[in-house]
């Protein structure tokens, strides 16, 4: 008889495992801890800054590496990579997948100038202004603007479109200045042609062997969350904070729909995973 595989869950955070109105993560506090008693490895996977990250892995239960910026770079401890894959100086090992934020803030003008929309970049806002349109603190604010590999904005003036031809208007400028666009549950983020899915890909390659493949559950509620989805062997959509399923997520063919909205519903489709129970189809 085959040991079970190693279990490998990837998860989006913001309005996932994080409430979307006070990012608490308190609700899945029970998921969490039987994933740490499994011993599976739990991938956070955000738009969040690297320092937003480290200090989230320290507060929770359980968090054994991150994908930062919308798949830009990941960060794996040196215990969870192959032999082979361990960096030379002693510590977690930082893989850099995207361009620096130098390039991308510099293009921010030019992707306004070629859709003719008003944007404008968070970090130049400033840590007040997007605490004050986020809800984070100002600490939080401060390390959300400590970017690296992305430029974070909004659209200050949409010009009528509704936000999903917004996207793919902001999505083909992109792609013609060799970049990308994704979408998150409250701002827009540009990045270099990187995405969560590729990121999860790299960090499976760094830790598994093909004798020893994980089984890979990952979980997500919005757009820039869809390629995170397809790259897992099992994928499970968390409602929206209104209890509806982001379109895009909701069509996928295999999908699974967490019951509930944020860390509530995480914990319990985390927990139904570890039974090895199934959820109701994210479709129909």
């Amino acid at each position: 008889m085959s040991a079970p595989r190693p279990l490998l869950v990837a998860t989006d955070l913001d309005a996932t495992l994080l409430d979307h109105h006070d990012y608490s993560w308190a609700p899945a506090r029970e998921a969490l801890e039987a994933l740490r008693a499994a011993e599976a490895h739990l991938c956070l996977v955000s738009s969040k800054t690297r320092a937003e990250m480290e200090r989230l892995a320290a507060e929770l239960p359980l968090a054994t590496s991150w994908i930062v910026e919308n798949g830009s770079a990941l960060v794996v401890p040196e215990d969870k990579l192959l032999p082979r894959r361990r960096p030379r100086k002693p510590g977690p090992r930082l893989v850099e997948l995207g361009p620096k934020r130098a390039r991308l803030a510099g293009a921010l003008p030019k992707l306004a100038h070629a859709t003719g929309l008003v944007l404008e970049s968070l970090v130049a806002l400033g840590p007040e202004r997007l605490a004050q349109l986020s809800g984070l603190s100002l600490e939080a604010a401060q390390r959300a603007l400590q970017r690296e590999y992305s430029e974070p904005f909004r659209v200050a003036d949409a010009g009528g479109l509704d936000p999903d031809a917004l996207t793919a208007k902001l999505l083909a400028a992109a792609e013609a200045l060799s970049l990308r666009v994704s979408r998150g549950g409250r701002f827009h983020h540009l990045t270099g042609v990187v995405d969560k899915g590729l990121a999860l890909a790299r960090l499976i390659d760094l830790v598994a062997t093909p004798k020893a493949p994980p089984h890979v559950v990952a979980l997500g509620d919005a757009q820039n969350d869809l390629l995170l989805l397809q790259a897992a062997e099992r994928a499970i959509v968390v409602p929206r904070p209104d209890g509806t399923l982001e379109p895009v997520l909701a069509a996928l063919p295999h999908a699974e729909r967490a019951p509930a909205p944020g860390p509530a519903g995480w914990n319990a489709a985390v927990l139904a995973v570890l039974r090895g129970d199934t959820l109701p189809p994210a479709r129909g």
